[in-house]
């Protein structure tokens, strides 16, 4: 029995430009890559865009047999065959990766009698794009070491690049590596990897374009000027820094025209800190984990807050490393909570409110929380805790006129007091 490779050889392959014109399509449209290659120029898939659809078949999600009839098998049998029922056929395929060819997959062009001709070349380098869209994806790999080398202009934290090299084989000894090393001059050392080609981020935009204008303007990303202009207190446990995340990451998918859905926005935002995917989705929600895993509730019954922060601020990593050592007085009643808030119930839900952050505070500081909790109790609030990693100290009232004369008792504290109404 012949081989692939000894079928592929005996075969006597045609011109690509007598293949072109069983499709009628005229010779000037085709863009040579010897005599068996070649693409469409862009005008002439333009011009064609009008006529009717065909109709699809897809072939997908089989598994090969041990002789290796999987999906490129089958789909190029078909491809042979609609013909010979009368049938006007063309088979699409992706590109194969030169990482599977090497490995224990091999090759992508076919199999036996079935496969694309010619098959060496396609299943190393083809007409070259992999290899172009390897080095694009690098040379931005470099241009951003560059940028770290040349002062960090951009103040990029080294610990969060997500954008990885790449290249299109599987080298296992690449995929976690130290770059920067041998000194100075050979720039700042740092985690980072190399991902196959058809990973990429390049190759990720490349194949969400539609053709080369909406390449170029996806690719031809200026940068944003951002200016943030705060209107609640720094370092207070309110959410400021993820509340801003939040804003930007939502502004890019506007002005950018992405088109992400708010759940998608917000698993970015799962990648830029804690809370952010809450503050992209925004309503009121049970937030569990580092606040990605949001369940949405019904919104909480119409009331007022009451908000005092501080002369001082909480350093939250500080909290977060204490935290694990403390004694916990008590645990929030967390379903006790939703069920109230579900049933309407903002007694019940003022009640459960506890924070345990709050007794990971110094002394001192705990005192001065404490201090503001029962002014607010005193005036009428329903309940009253720690917001967040504090200090923000906050109370729900039922009654406009107790929440006004917490907000004037608390005024003779040192710090901020806010009066706001639910929405």
């Amino acid at each position: 029995m012949m081989t692939d490779i000894e079928i592929a050889k005996a075969a006597a392959p045609r011109h690509i430009r007598e293949v072109a014109a069983d499709l009628s399509i005229p010779e000037d449209a085709l863009e040579y890559y010897g005599k068996y290659k070649a693409k469409l120029e862009e005008g002439y898939i333009r011009s064609v865009a009008a006529r009717p659809d065909g109709k699809l078949a897809l072939v997908t999600a089989i598994s090969p047999t041990p002789m290796g009839e999987g999906k490129t098998t089958t789909t190029v049998g078909l491809g042979e065959a609609m013909p010979l029922i009368g049938k006007n056929a063309i088979i699409a395929l992706r590109e194969p990766s030169l990482g599977p060819v090497f490995g224990i997959k091999g090759g992508a062009a076919g199999g036996g009698y079935a496969q694309v001709l010619p098959m060496e070349d396609i299943n190393l380098h083809f007409t070259g794009d992999m290899h172009a869209i390897t080095a694009a994806n690098n040379l931005l790999c470099a241009v951003l070491d560059n940028s770290l080398q040349q002062g960090n202009p951009l103040k990029i934290d080294t610990r969060r690049i997500l954008f990885k090299r790449c290249m299109d084989m599987n080298d296992r000894a690449l995929r976690n590596i130290i770059v920067g090393l041998g000194g100075r001059i050979n720039g700042v050392p740092r985690e980072d990897g190399f991902q196959i080609t058809v990973a990429s981020e390049i190759m990720a935009i490349f194949c969400l374009a539609s053709d080369m204008e909406d390449l170029k303007r996806s690719s031809n990303f200026n940068g944003l000027d951002i200016r943030i202009e705060k209107h609640i207190p720094v370092c207070a446990g309110l959410g400021g820094g993820s509340s801003d995340a939040a804003a930007v990451l939502r502004a890019l998918n506007e002005m950018e025209d992405a088109c992400l859905a708010p759940e998608s926005v917000a698993g970015i935002g799962a990648l830029v800190g804690s809370d952010v995917p809450y503050c992209v989705i925004g309503g009121t929600a049970l937030a569990e984990g580092r606040g990605e895993i949001l369940t949405p509730l019904p919104p909480l019954p119409k009331c007022w807050a009451v908000l005092c922060k501080p002369e001082f601020s909480i350093s939250t990593p500080a909290l977060f490393a204490k935290i694990d050592s403390v004694r916990l007085r008590c645990r929030p009643d967390t379903q006790g909570a939703v069920a109230a808030l579900r049933a309407g119930d903002l007694v019940g839900v003022a009640r459960r409110m506890y924070n345990v952050f709050e007794d990971a505070l110094p002394s001192h500081r705990r005192g001065r929380v404490t201090d503001i909790k029962n002014v607010l109790i005193q005036c009428g609030a329903l309940g009253a805790s720690m917001s967040g990693t504090g200090p923000t100290v906050f109370g729900l009232f039922d009654d406009e006129g107790a929440a006004q004369e917490a907000r004037e008792r608390l005024s003779s504290f040192d710090g901020e007091v806010f009066l706001a109404q639910t929405v």
